[in-house]
């Protein structure tokens, strides 16, 4: 082969390795573009996020017990609420107990997110969600 045959042939196997590691980028998971946790929430259809505005005292009552349950053997709560303590030593809750992770919802559902399989995605979808009844 030329010269010019092996660089030519070098040329087209760097553009079509470059090629790929660019396709890798655009589907990973490492390159997903972030979107606030209402966008990717749209795609759901059995959820909806509990009402900051209205009182659902079921719902909160659901998402403070479930926050409780989910933080409750580690050594501080996840979202570091400051009335962690009275949740945790609570033996019933009900949704006046969610006054802090209401604030906290209402924070974190305007974050970015990289996807349904983001910690912090899957955190907010938990405790800030209820079923569609």
């Amino acid at each position: 082969m030329t010269s010019k045959g092996i660089l030519l042939a070098s040329t087209s196997s760097v553009a079509a390795a470059s090629g790929g590691a660019g396709l890798y980028f655009l589907v990973s998971p490492q390159g997903e573009k972030e979107r606030s946790f209402k966008e990717i929430f749209k795609e759901e259809t059995k959820r909806a996020i509990i009402s900051i505005t209205t009182e659902d005292n079921d719902g909160w009552k659901a998402a403070v017990t479930a926050y409780k349950t989910d933080n409750t053997d580690k050594e501080s709560d996840a979202w570091s609420l400051s009335d962690w303590s009275t949740i945790k030593s609570q033996g019933t809750l009900d949704h006046t107990h969610a006054s802090k992770l209401k604030e906290e919802c209402a924070r974190r559902i305007e974050m970015k997110f990289k996807g349904k399989k983001d910690e912090g995605y899957l955190e907010v979808f938990k405790w800030c969600t209820k079923a569609i009844q």
